[in-house]
């Protein structure tokens, strides 16, 4: 390989593919939305979402938002770090003590933290007249 040595040809191999997996996350980033488990998805329930809605590339409004005060299992599922358990329990929650005032109020259901609720609270609306 044009005369270099066995270790200039390791390091010739290693930053190519630094290069290539660089310029593979950069593409991904680029084409995909901020939200990606929503891409496509219908909502059928206007209330569960808030008011901010972006038009995608078919002409269907995708939310930039979701209110937990009247959000159903299939759309609170769509927060990033809520599954089947998680959105049980804040349905449940919400039935017992009413509706949220405050996005840290979700800290009060067992299994949201810190940590998911800092990776909610993008996708996150409140609305108090419900």
């Amino acid at each position: 390989m044009l005369g270099f040595t066995k270790r200039e040809k390791v390091a010739i191999v290693f930053l190519l593919c630094s290069f290539c997996a660089g310029l593979f996350l950069y593409w991904y980033r680029a084409g995909h939305s901020p939200l990606p488990h929503t891409a496509g998805m219908s909502f059928s329930a206007a209330s569960d979402i808030c008011a901010d809605t972006l038009d995608d590339a078919a002409g269907r409004k995708e939310p930039v938002s979701v209110d937990v005060n009247s959000a159903d299992t299939e759309t609170l599922k769509k927060l990033p770090g809520v599954g089947d358990v998680t959105a049980a329990r804040i349905l449940e929650y919400r039935e017992a003590h009413g509706p949220f005032n405050t996005e840290n109020d979700l800290l009060n259901v067992r299994g949201i933290g810190q940590k998911t609720l800092a990776r909610m609270k993008p996708y996150l609306c409140i609305k108090k007249n419900n």
